[in-house]
């Protein structure tokens, strides 16, 4: 994944094709949701290359492509919170709602 993310710097309209292939392996090893601990090297190879996945957007789109990629991670940050402080909440009461509703 470290190749690919200086070819995608170095030369990224080449690789718009495969932007969307790039942005879903990125999320595999970014996301946490695997059952195994994630190796180090792996998940930074992984985080080096979704930040310059929008570059393939080429001049015109990459900003737009930034903003979905961004939107996305926001989004799911969003949904995580909110699982924690749902889980929080039937434990713990009141801390738990004040979280989620101010997350909004």
């Amino acid at each position: 994944m470290q190749t690919l993310a200086v070819l995608v710097h170095a030369h990224p309209t080449l690789h718009i094709a495969l932007q969307a292939r790039m942005y879903n392996l990125t999320l595999v090893h970014l996301s946490g949701s695997s059952p195994s601990p994630s190796n180090p090297v792996l998940v930074q190879s992984a985080a080096d290359l979704h930040a310059v996945v929008h570059l393939t957007g080429g001049k015109v789109r990459a900003a737009v492509v930034w903003r979905k990629s961004l939107d996305a991670t926001l989004g799911s940050l969003h949904e995580s919170l909110r699982e924690l402080t749902q889980t929080s909440a039937s434990s713990s009461g009141v801390f738990g709602m004040w979280i989620v509703q101010g997350a909004r």
